[in-house]
């Protein structure tokens, strides 16, 4: 099933994975139970389940579309990490302003940032615990299925 993104009134933000059909419906938050709507992640990264057995993209074998695509795939490159320096740039400069450090931050869902109101870091952290708790079941959930298989 895909994973999507969701955004809670009360600041938290979350994944869960569910199915295509049901993405677009409100989903309970972790911290606060309100229903929280579907966002659409301004990070989208992909990735090849190949493993890459050569130096970088295979040669086409003609030298003219080969050296385009090396500089498009630089320049591609280079404005992903000029972005990702300016987002974080920004970052700072928000936290800076308010006097506050970067974890009382939030993402909101165009983008910026904003500080997190009185209690909501709380409910943060306390619904970033309750994940890892979940994954460490989930974790020890494997392990022992593992073991029963051997």
């Amino acid at each position: 099933m895909p994973c999507y993104e969701y955004q809670c009134e009360c600041g938290v933000r979350f994944e869960k994975t569910t199915k295509a059909d049901k993405r677009n419906d409100p989903q309970p938050c972790p911290a606060c139970e309100s229903p929280a709507k579907r966002v659409l992640s301004a990070d989208v990264s992909h990735s090849f389940n190949v493993e890459v057995t050569g130096p970088g993209p295979q040669n086409t074998g003609a030298s003219a579309v080969d050296h385009d695509v090396h500089r498009t795939v630089g320049k591609d490159a280079t404005q992903k990490w000029e972005t990702i320096d300016e987002r974080k740039t920004h970052k700072k400069q928000v936290a800076a302003e308010a006097g506050r450090d970067l974890g009382d931050l939030s993402r909101t869902a165009d983008g910026d940032y904003r500080v997190l109101a009185p209690g909501e870091r709380e409910k943060l952290e306390g619904a970033v615990r309750h994940v890892a708790h979940i994954n460490k079941l989930v974790q020890d959930h494997r392990k022992k299925k593992r073991e029963l298989k051997t």
